[in-house]
């Protein structure tokens, strides 16, 4: 298997809009609990999207013989992130309240330096390839990037225990802040107490 890790290119924000969405609709935590479909999924995040891939810091990967898209992993300006991230009235409100209450929590003891974070966004590798290192060396590619650019930290959202795992027992990441599932209230509810495991979700940080 001959896979090549490539900056992101315009041409293929269709394909990767597409691949990214399907695969988070079927197997991330959050999206599952809230039990959107991707038509709706689809039109709430289209705008962001393409924001993110705008700021040049994204990263896909290509299978070099049957040509296709199988993996994609999108950063942006943690900084960015934090001050875009609000509690809104769509189908997504839930995810972004969340996102939120994590931030919230690192602000309390953590001075923000403006231009020096980086967030993975989003990452998605085809089921069918995945244990094949991919993420990680998207990943590399991402970090070298932004540490060119003069990004010297890197955080992630972890609503996974496979993403949990990756980052903080692998690649030795420390968690910066987290928020139980069964104990997040939204508006009354509690949209994620499906969610067994993990029991959390966790911001964790690490150097670039």
């Amino acid at each position: 298997m001959s896979i090549n890790i490539l900056p992101f290119e315009k041409t293929y924000i269709e394909s990767v809009f597409q691949f990214a969405t399907e695969i988070f609709v079927e197997d991330s935590t959050l999206h599952k609990a809230i039990n959107i479909n991707l038509k709706d999924y689809q039109n709430c995040l289209r705008s962001s999207f393409i924001d993110i891939l705008d700021e040049g810091l994204s990263f896909i990967a290509i299978d070099t013989n049957s040509k296709s898209l199988i993996g994609c992993i999108l950063l942006t300006n943690f900084e960015k992130h934090i001050y875009q991230t609000k509690i809104s009235n769509g189908l997504l409100a839930p995810i972004s309240a969340i996102s939120s209450e994590l931030i919230k929590q690192y602000k309390k003891g953590n001075n923000l330096i403006p231009n020096t974070g980086v967030l993975v966004d989003m990452a998605a590798v085809a089921p069918q390839y995945r244990g094949e290192g991919i993420y990680e060396n998207m990943r590399n590619s991402a970090n070298n990037l932004a540490g060119k650019m003069g990004f010297t930290e890197i955080f992630g959202e972890l609503s996974s225990e496979a993403s949990q795992n990756l980052i903080l027992t692998k690649l030795k990441h420390v968690k910066v802040a987290e928020v139980e599932f069964n104990t997040f209230k939204f508006r009354g509810s509690k949209p994620f107490i499906s969610i067994v495991n993990p029991k959390s979700i966790i911001l964790a940080k690490g150097k670039i």
